[in-house]
């Protein structure tokens, strides 16, 4: 109880009033339960303004069955508002195949220096965008191996997750806390190593 007392009392770098932003991306099938824990800590961490963005700004189905309304057309998405474009993995992800405005918002966002978090099977966009060639990334192995020719380019590391110095990170879709982590890390929204233990037990269900 006293660990969950100090984490909750922890106030963000920038007080009550954080300007930052997080496009959170969606689509049908995505899959919700891999980023309840982040999207959890980003609010109340961080303070973050979550904006639901899909491709046609309509209300997508999660593959939990959840309703998502997407405010946001991914296309008129301003980038220089963001901090962080988060994609989650997903049964729906072959849809996002080929589809060249998420493209061209992951490259605006790579040479903004926006941060970007992909789950499994949406590291196949990253892929398509070339923004992982000659980097480490990881993803399921089982999508690595149906999508090899997308990531040729890319180095396949089959760990759990991969930080990239330049501002991608990737996932396994079962890396719950692993992810969590990272992207709080990287947004510099952890102060010590006793809230990154409570984390990583609140999202293993062990806190």
């Amino acid at each position: 109880m006293l660990r969950i007392v100090f984490y909750f009392s922890y106030s963000n770098r920038k007080g009550n009033c954080s300007d930052e932003k997080v496009l959170f991306f969606v689509y049908d099938e995505y899959a919700d339960f891999q980023i309840g824990h982040l999207l959890f800590f980003l609010k109340k961490l961080g303070k973050m303004k979550v904006d639901v963005a899909s491709l046609h700004g309509k209300e997508v189905v999660s593959l939990g069955g959840l309703k998502v309304c997407a405010a946001n057309r991914l296309q008129e998405a301003k980038m220089d508002e963001y901090d962080l474009f988060l994609i989650p993995g997903g049964d729906g992800v072959h849809s996002l195949l080929k589809q060249k405005i998420l493209h061209d918002k992951l490259l605006e966002a790579y040479e903004k220096n926006i941060l970007i978090a992909a789950m499994c099977g949406s590291v196949i966009c990253l892929a398509e965008a070339e923004l992982l060639n000659q980097k480490a990334f990881t993803c399921n192995e089982l999508t690595f191996n149906q999508f090899q020719d997308i990531f040729i380019q890319g180095n396949y590391t089959g760990k759990s997750i991969e930080t990239s110095t330049s501002g991608i990170i990737t996932a396994k879709g079962t890396a719950f806390a692993l992810f969590t982590i990272a992207v709080l890390e990287n947004l510099k929204l952890l102060q010590n190593d006793n809230q990154r233990e409570h984390i990583r037990a609140f999202c293993k269900g062990e806190a």
